[in-house]
């Protein structure tokens, strides 16, 4: 999938593309309380300071600088949010959270590595469909998503971690880059569920960014993840 990658360079900043698969539901979820909507939204992408919400049914009647109030539902956690409607696109639309010093320190933890890693699922071990030599694929829900894609001999050939607003990636042949994430869109592609994700890569490699990396590497239990391939790619990851 060469699509995966494409490079735009202007003086002073450099930003890259890919196109990544999407798992098609998501059990990160948003219920509306200050509008009367019959469907929650799911999650598309989440941090600590603001979230993508998509409907999948139904519509809303949203506009940029509407404020909005519900709960963030995760398989059992709920968090109550607060925030201002910063854009709006079709049934998309971005949020950024009213903060407070209350609201971080829970954000924090709901987002915290441990417990986004307690909500990893191994896709690449489901009947999901997906792209050719795509071997490992681990996703929670919007704020991570892990691939490791293979050559024709089985060899590892490109490593990927987006976390939240961080992405890392080792391709073989060519070492370590980071970036940040700036923007995710779906496409709407007649035989996967994509999303294309633009990135401000950094000058050198962000050692934060892969320390984030490794430690959510750490969270991943054998049932989710090879001891030996997790060490591979801890190696990838210079540690």
């Amino acid at each position: 999938m060469e699509r995966k990658f494409d490079l735009i360079k202007n003086d002073i900043q450099e930003h890259q593309k890919r196109v990544l698969p999407r798992f098609p539901y998501s059990y990160l979820t948003f219920k509306c309380t200050s509008r009367d909507l019959d469907h929650a939204f799911e999650v598309a992408d989440i941090s600590t300071t603001g979230m993508q919400l998509a409907l999948k049914e139904g519509e809303h009647d949203f506009s940029a600088g509407n404020k909005i109030e519900g709960n963030l539902h995760w398989q059992g956690s709920k968090i109550a949010i607060r925030g201002l409607v910063k854009w709006t696109r079709l049934k998309r639309l971005g949020v950024e959270f009213s903060l407070s010093n209350d609201f971080s320190r829970e954000m924090r933890s709901f987002l915290s590595l441990s417990s986004i890693a307690s909500h990893i699922k191994p896709l690449h071990k489901s009947e999901l469909e997906r792209p050719r030599g795509l071997k490992i694929w681990l996703q929670a829900d919007g704020p991570v998503e892990i691939f490791a894609w293979c050559h024709s001999n089985g060899e590892f050939e490109k490593i990927q971690f987006i976390i939240m607003q961080n992405f890392i990636e080792w391709v073989d042949g060519k070492g370590l880059s980071t970036a940040r994430v700036l923007t995710k869109r779906d496409l709407d592609t007649p035989l996967l569920n994509e999303d294309e994700f633009v990135f401000l890569m950094d000058q050198n490699v962000n050692p934060e960014r892969l320390n984030m990396a490794n430690q959510l590497l750490s969270y991943l239990s054998s049932d989710l993840l090879d001891p030996a391939v997790r060490d591979f790619l801890k190696l990838k990851l210079g540690q």
